[in-house]
């Protein structure tokens, strides 16, 4: 029995190896019956023996079990990557035109498995032909720059596939130029691009402008980047406490009135401006004039102040609509302050009059 424990799942690796390559030592796990065996057959002739010491050794190795059960499925060394929690903050923050790009690309089955609500598109990343995120993300999986051309046996159905940097840049580019920012869940990028191409490429030809770390073993992140502007899209930019600020905003649904909406915010920064202290407000407005949703948050968090951006830069944000709340609503965007003085709002200076927004809603 113990030789069969060995041979049989030997041989049904064999076998299927003829359809699919198995070549994982994970694998091996097909052998642990021989393992089971020869201690369940030790233990069994220590207990016709000597029985007391059988009874020690048996719980001895009860106890270790134990220990090492409640050390892996509670102790925070032994803790697994949150891509539970990556992907439900991505799953609050991801508004139309938002592409998300997965590298590695073969953590796509965490992706798939907790990831609420239709996807647009999602396959390898050289294979991207201009599709939309509006009424799903679209959905990028990134492969390997270091591996051989052999990687995943050349099919195309493989989760492991070889690329080229070149490749990987041109279909970014085009993902960026049908969509308006990009997220990025970087897991195991680093066996996939240990010379860190990609990354480089990132942060030189975009700007980083939120990086959240995932709780777990692996340093795992969720990033997000949005092409750098040299001028504020539209004609007319309000600006706020005289020239401290010059800000367009656009609202839009589109995907239709019945999904999520996105207000995108863009916002040059003038001379001598304090990051630090800047935040926004966006609020949905009754025709009363009372508050029906409100969000405030930093103009720019650590990613930004750590790259030391200065005067007319362009920062964007986009801020999720709730199509029940706001959708019969106008929305008021807002700049103030926060300092040793307390709160301090900065006054708008239109130069132009109230811009009209698609969809029902209004910048005031």
């Amino acid at each position: 029995m113990v030789t069969a424990s060995w041979l049989v799942p030997f041989a049904a690796l064999c076998l299927a190896s003829l359809v699919t390559p198995l070549f994982h030592p994970r694998y091996l796990f097909p052998f642990s019956g021989d393992f089971i065996l020869s201690l369940a057959s030790a233990a069994e002739r220590i207990r016709r023996r000597a029985p007391t010491v059988f009874v020690l050794l048996a719980l001895s190795y009860a106890g270790c079990n134990a220990t090492s059960q409640s050390r892996a499925w509670y102790h925070p060394d032994y803790r697994p990557d949150d891509l539970r929690g990556a992907i439900k903050q991505l799953q609050r923050e991801w508004v139309p035109g938002d592409v998300i790009l997965l590298n590695a690309g073969y953590v796509y089955t965490a992706f798939a498995y907790y990831w609420q609500g239709s996807i647009a598109w999602m396959g390898r990343l050289p294979l991207y032909q201009g599709q939309e995120s509006l009424r799903g993300p679209v959905v990028l999986l990134a492969g390997s720059l270091a591996g051989p051309p052999s990687l995943g046996y050349g099919r195309p159905e493989a989760d492991f596939y070889r690329t080229t940097i070149a490749e990987e840049e041109a279909a970014l580019e085009a993902a960026m130029r049908h969509n308006r920012r990009l997220w990025q869940l970087r897991l195991y990028d680093t066996v996939t691009d240990p010379m860190g191409e990609l990354r480089a490429y990132l942060q030189r030809q975009f700007l980083l402008v939120a990086d959240f770390p995932i709780p777990g073993p692996s340093f795992a992140r969720l990033q997000a980047f949005a092409p750098r502007m040299e001028a504020l899209p539209c004609p007319c930019p309000v600006s706020w406490g005289g020239q401290m600020l010059r800000s367009c905003a656009e609202a839009a649904w589109p995907a239709g009135p019945e999904h999520r909406g996105v207000l995108d915010i863009h916002v040059q920064l003038g001379e001598g401006v304090q990051l630090l202290d800047l935040r926004y407000t966006v609020r949905a407005l009754a025709a009363s004039g009372a508050i029906l949703w409100q969000r405030d948050g930093p103009l720019a968090g650590e990613p930004l102040l750590s790259q030391g951006v200065q005067a007319g830069t362009i920062i964007p944000l986009r801020i999720p609509l709730d199509p029940d709340v706001v959708s019969s609503a106008c929305i008021s965007l807002g700049f103030y302050t926060v300092g040793d003085g307390g709160i301090a709002d900065l006054p708008p200076s239109p130069t132009c009059e109230k811009l009209q927004l698609r969809a029902p809603a209004q910048v005031l």
